[in-house]
């Protein structure tokens, strides 16, 4: 399946249509005699392309469409081969860019998939990918020479040049994120907080969740200079808190929390909580201890904020002896008020006294 590496691409010499070149492909293949039967009765293209020599000239976009083939069934050598031929093709009166091509190429050679791995090799495909068009691969150069990544070094100015030459040819809402945040921290260009709002917002218009909190946090305190403005601001928290992003969600669990607004604190902390966001984890427990939003629910309060100790949450940490302690006050006070309760009041204490609580231990007579 590899291309024909003597014959000369020539976009005047008559092809045949891309269904059948593909089918030749497949056939060339297939030798099983009663398979090939098969497929000629499904398609006519089949039937065309047993009379075609699979080696004749065929267009940059059915070579490329060639070298997806084998990179999806997984033969890379065979896909690197036929990419690299489509990337150095004349594209004649074909309308494909293969600017896809070589970005795909760039992926090989930086991938080792196919080919020996060469970062400058894939640097260099990369950067004929960009100047051919594909904004794709003018974002992966502005990552590159952001982050020092692929063998380039940090260029904080070549950066913001694909970056925006990217975004302004389509959505790339992390470019618009990153530059969002280049702008207004001023890092490798000068600050400015109105151009970095824009492209944030642009980013965020387009579903970036990290972009939505950001702005939410700027709005909603009046951050960087933004002119505060609560409802803006819980308005983008609330859309990156519906894409399960755990800071907005438990920003706006304190948020309606200091506002009274108590089930809907305790539904964001919920969610929040379940990221293992441990000031959600913890004040998750401060509503079940005092019945804000829930019902109270002592035990439930304990683990929480027994979570939230886990994760290194120094307020929990402070919290939990206070926390267990009212558990144990709870379990004697259910046994004080019936003897039915016993069994459960019972458990209660082991449970503390697996804790290393003191008094559930002495009571347990451990």
């Amino acid at each position: 399946m590899n291309p024909t590496t003597g014959t000369p691409i020539h976009p005047d010499l008559s092809t045949f249509d891309p269904n059948e070149q593909l089918a030749s492909v497949l056939l060339s293949n297939v030798t099983d005699f009663k398979t090939r039967l098969n497929l000629r009765a499904v398609s006519t293209a089949f039937l065309h392309a047993e009379r075609q020599d699979a080696s004749t000239p065929v267009d940059v976009e059915t070579t490329h469409r060639f070298g997806e083939i084998c990179h999806k069934a997984g033969k890379h050598k065979h896909a690197y081969e036929w990419i690299k031929k489509a990337s150095e093709q004349d594209q004649g009166q074909s309308t494909f860019n293969n600017c896809d091509s070589m970005l795909r190429l760039a992926a090989c050679l930086q991938k080792g998939k196919g080919v020996e791995k060469n970062l400058d090799k894939a640097m260099k495909w990369c950067k004929r990918a960009a100047e051919a068009g594909s904004t794709h691969a003018m974002m992966l150069l502005g990552f590159s020479y952001f982050a020092g990544l692929q063998g380039v070094a940090k260029d904080k100015a070549m950066a913001v040049m694909w970056l925006q030459r990217a975004v302004a040819g389509g959505d790339h809402p992390n470019a618009l994120f990153v530059l969002g945040q280049m702008f207004i921290k001023g890092d490798g260009v000068d600050k400015d907080v109105t151009l970095g709002v824009e492209y944030l917002e642009k980013a965020a218009d387009l579903g970036h969740p990290v972009a939505q909190n950001q702005l939410g946090m700027m709005y909603k305190d009046g951050r960087e200079g933004v002119v505060q403005d609560v409802e803006m601001g819980l308005k983008w928290l609330e859309k990156a808190a519906e894409q399960g992003e755990a800071e907005a969600q438990n920003v706006l669990g304190l948020h309606y929390l200091q506002t009274e607004k108590y089930e809907k604190s305790v539904s964001h902390w919920e969610k929040a909580a379940e990221q293992g966001k441990t000031t959600a984890q913890l004040g998750l427990g401060l509503c079940y201890a005092n019945g804000l939003g829930v019902e109270i629910n002592i035990e439930t309060s304990l683990d929480f904020i027994l979570k939230a100790a886990e994760g290194g949450d120094e307020h929990a940490l402070q919290t939990r002896a206070q926390a267990m302690q009212a558990l144990f006050q709870h379990a004697v006070s259910m046994t004080d008020a019936s003897i039915a309760n016993r069994p459960e009041s019972l458990r209660l204490m082991r449970k503390l006294a697996d804790l290393g609580h003191g008094p559930a231990e002495d009571m347990l007579g451990k």
